[in-house]
């Protein structure tokens, strides 16, 4: 759709006209919240309303799309695995947007990775729903 022209019209601006469509099975709160109350209104239209509000930010948006089929660590593998900066990978084990396989491979990329903590029946975007968990491991991961 995003070759095409055509993903934020088919999808976003439907989520925004429906919010309830958003938060359903068949909306991003499906595909990436475990929690059915989430996005909140307020999230979608933060999300949303910037990148639909111009032709050209949905021409950018459409190019992002894009640019996800490439994987973005290609190419720099050498230089993460050399990297001493610590690195923690949470994982929630619900995603169906990347591969089950991403979690391994994001903690071998990385020189100093310190483990996968994974999840269980979270989403992509489990930060907004536990955001304790992010603290959590931020504070373990830096002191």
């Amino acid at each position: 759709m995003s070759r095409a022209g055509t993903y934020v019209d088919k999808w976003l601006v439907p989520w925004l006209a429906d919010k309830s469509l958003a938060r359903s099975k068949d909306g991003i709160g499906g595909a990436c919240y475990a929690d059915p109350a989430h996005p909140s209104d307020e999230a979608l239209e933060a999300y949303w309303r910037p990148i639909v509000s111009t032709p050209r930010r949905k021409a950018l948006m459409q190019s992002y799309a894009i640019a996800l089929e490439r994987n973005p660590l290609a190419g720099v593998q050498d230089s993460l695995k050399r990297s001493a900066i610590p690195v923690r990978i949470v994982w929630g084990t619900a995603d169906a947007i990347f591969s089950k396989e991403s979690p391994e491979y994001l903690h071998h990329s990385f020189g100093n990775s310190k483990g996968i903590r994974r999840l269980d029946g979270r989403k992509l975007f489990w930060p907004e729903e536990l955001p304790d968990v992010i603290a959590e491991e931020a504070h373990s991961l830096w002191s």
